[in-house]
């Protein structure tokens, strides 16, 4: 084929995707040509976008490709084009500039390719406006290589074996370059806008961040450990003498503190040490502040090139031509390193919701399914044993990060405590380069946030949720207040896991006994309950209420229970059987024809969705997630919190209306069979591994009834 393939890299651009397609079709509509999306697995609409548009789409297989390497190589295996663009998903291509620079092409046969000048519309970030004062030192004429894309000779590529290192994770364009010019081939800059680049917008410091997380910042190092050997060498160690400048200042700055001189003279000396490279830089950038986010930037490339340059790296050069969805830049290899997957939550033995959802992953069979490890990092009240367990938990996360065996850490958070606990692991595993998932539970997110947290800790909460590779909330509403937290965030709505009985106990009638199963606190409503009590027992003198729960921390007991209820004089009427669990209760699940839960937080309550699975009509309040499970009058009822009135005539209408009943408890369990069954579930963290790189074999679960078939993992 004649004519330019354009390929378009992009990484969860949905914002700038579809303008970066309309340009590139314009572009290729006056010389003929393709367009290319070469995708590294994006995980928002960027795909769905594309997928409007006249163009090919090849995806990456592996989310442990991604790199700026492999994107370009995708890309180039699919061009069959004569010449070759490659530009970012966050870019719009010049109409005419592909016009403009293939004459130079067709008249300069040593010249391998053309680019031209960056434009960067709207405020530019420190980083940016670095890049852009940079540009501006190039004159047009003869360049070592093309930043920021460029017209390739389809030919030179091929000369020189492949477009981009896959090994890469950033420099891919300068690698190119040098390839190019020790093959005799010449690149060009003329002075015609190329591309508009439509920058990030986050700051300086949280975007150094983020090229750690992502794994940009290995890109020195990887770039120097693929030079060595090579006739290019030389020309790379040029093109960092600024980061060999700060390896050589950072030795001189543990010598002079080490030397034995005189604390003055060491001062002195250190103060001059301290400021001569920000000095430099600040003249040569003409701004004090890019002066110092330059060394600043340096030295964190320096530590992030070090763990680049030891990364083990494999043969640039491309596998056969795959198709067009579903590339990967090398087949899965027999014998390849498993990756584990280190999951933190509180210990199975403890009470609660949490615990339950774990109970439920282990009853499924999820860890013998995939290559996970549960590691429990809390287990009560005991000071002691909390600090022991969650010190044998950091120790166990430290070993295997350290043996580079991890593959994804997944935390299970609540808030406060929780939060502040868990985010220690998911630092370490930031630290070690490991993706983490973070399953927030709680239902106190916003006023944890709001009300807990001073600036500082602000700061962090959002850091922790940026930087995960996924945020995993139970319901719309919680990603909602995700997002209202930190919109970079990018988050999955997992629901909690909930067995379905293929058959429930028949309707009972009359009806007479209302359930409570939750802590014994405040905040879920249970004193409103106890207060309700006596309307109820008014129309409805035969009805019963079992209250089963413990206390937790500072809250009630039922002991207390029980003492407000004879103050009401209802005491005849209520049973408090304390925690139960397992037969107890799924006993008092049988025998119970109404479930209340009138709390004032939830999150995704685990005793609701088993409530509705077992056909035990329910009555809950509008707060968190459990709006996006019941639908008042349809498969539920639904007051508002703190008012036991109306929660005492919800109960008198459940317990008098037996249609009533049996219409919302079928809508029930049909609604939680179809999106929070345990199977269900399964599957969308079995999706959500995928798409985080876990590889997987066929393996039977156990614990379902006619399962789907799940998956066992390997990470390559």
């Amino acid at each position: 084929m004649t004519g330019v393939s354009v390929i378009i890299k992009a990484l969860n651009e949905q914002a700038n995707v579809a303008n970066a397609i309309e340009s590139a079709l314009r572009a290729v509509a006056s010389v003929g040509g393709e367009v290319i999306l070469a995708d590294a697995l994006s995980d928002d609409r960027t795909v769905q976008i594309a997928r409007r548009y006249p163009i090919t789409i090849a995806q990456l297989v592996r989310a442990a490709d991604r790199g700026c390497g492999s994107g370009p190589q995708l890309g180039f295996q699919h061009a069959r084009g004569e010449f070759i663009y490659l530009m970012d998903g966050d870019m719009e291509l010049d109409a005419g500039f592909i016009e403009a620079a293939l004459p130079h092409l067709r008249s300069e046969d040593d010249v391998a390719g053309v680019g031209g000048v960056i434009e960067y519309p709207g405020v530019l970030s420190i980083e940016y406006r670095k890049r852009h004062l940079r540009q501006q030192t190039e004159k047009p004429g003869y360049v070592s290589h093309l930043g920021c894309g460029g017209l390739y000779r389809t030919d030179a590529i091929r000369q020189v074996g492949y477009f981009s290192n896959r090994n890469l994770h950033s420099f891919e364009e300068l690698e190119l370059g040098l390839r190019l010019r020790s093959a005799g081939w010449k690149l060009k800059r003329i002075a015609r806008a190329s591309v508009r680049h439509h920058t990030h917008q986050l700051g300086a410091y949280s975007f150094l961040a983020r090229r750690w997380r992502d794994g940009f910042a290995l890109g020195a190092g990887e770039l120097l450990r693929s030079a060595i050997g090579k006739s290019y060498l030389p020309s790379v160690l040029r093109e960092f003498r600024g980061l060999l400048m700060i390896a050589g200042w950072i030795p001189m700055l543990v010598l002079i503190l080490s030397v034995p001189v005189t604390l003055p003279l060491r001062l002195a000396v250190l103060i001059a040490l301290l400021a001569a490279p920000v000095s430099v830089f600040s003249i040569k950038r003409r701004s004090v502040q890019l002066g110092l986010y330059t060394v600043v930037a340096l030295c964190f490339i320096l530590v992030a090139a070090i763990r680049g340059a030891l990364r083990s790296q494999v043969d640039p050069a491309p596998s056969t031509r795959g198709k067009k969805t579903g590339l990967t830049m090398r087949p899965p290899q027999a014998g390849a390193a498993s990756g584990l997957i280190l999951m933190f939550g509180p210990s199975m033995d403890y009470a609660g919701g949490m615990t339950e959802v774990i109970r439920a992953y282990s009853a499924a069979g999820l860890f013998e399914a995939w290559p996970l490890r549960y590691i429990s990092t809390y287990a009560g009240r005991d000071f002691s044993a909390k600090l022991r367990l969650w010190l044998s938990a950091v120790c166990s996360a430290l070993i295997q990060l350290a043996r580079r065996r991890v593959a994804l850490v997944h935390v299970h958070s609540s808030t406060y405590g929780s939060f502040w606990r868990k985010s220690l692991l998911c630092a370490l595993a930031f630290a070690f380069g490991v993706p983490y998932v973070i399953h927030l539970h709680g239902g106190r997110l916003a006023e944890f946030y709001q009300g807990g947290c001073n600036a500082l800790a602000k700061a962090w909460v959002r850091a922790v949720l940026r930087e995960a590779a996924r945020v995993v909330v139970l319901s719309r509403h919680w990603r909602d207040e995700v997002r209202k937290i930190e919109p970079a965030a990018r988050t999955t709505i997992i629901g909690n896991p909930v067995s379905v009985p293929i058959s429930v106990v028949p309707l009972q009638r009359p009806a007479r006994t209302v359930l409570f199963l939750a802590w014994l606190q405040r905040t879920k409503g249970v004193l409103d309950l106890v207060r309700a009590i006596p309307t109820v027992l008014r129309s409805v003198p035969k009805a019963t209420f079992v209250i089963a729960g413990r206390g937790f921390h500072d809250g009630e007991s039922p002991e207390s229970i029980m003492e407000l209820a004879r103050s009401l004089r209802v005491a005849h009427a209520l049973r408090c059987p304390g925690w139960v669990n397992g037969v107890m209760k799924e006993s008092l699940l049988r025998e119970s024809d109404v479930f209340v839960l009138p709390s004032y937080f939830e999150a995704l309550p685990v005793a609701l969705l088993e409530a509705m699975a077992r056909g035990v009509p329910v009555i809950a309040t509008r707060v968190g997630g459990i709006p996006d499970v019941i639908e008042d009058g349809v498969n539920g009822l639904l007051v508002d919190p703190g008012r036991p009135e109306p929660l005492a005539r919800a109960i008198i209408a459940m317990l008098t209306d037996d249609a009533l009943r049996s219409r919302l408890r079928e809508a029930a369990r049909t609604h939680v069979r179809k999106r929070y069954s345990t199977e269900a579930i399964i599957e969308d963290l079995g999706m959500l591994y995928r798409e985080l790189g876990i590889r997987v074999e066929p393996v039977k679960p156990r614990g379902f009834s006619n399962a789907p078939e799940s998956r066992a993992g390997v990470f390559f």
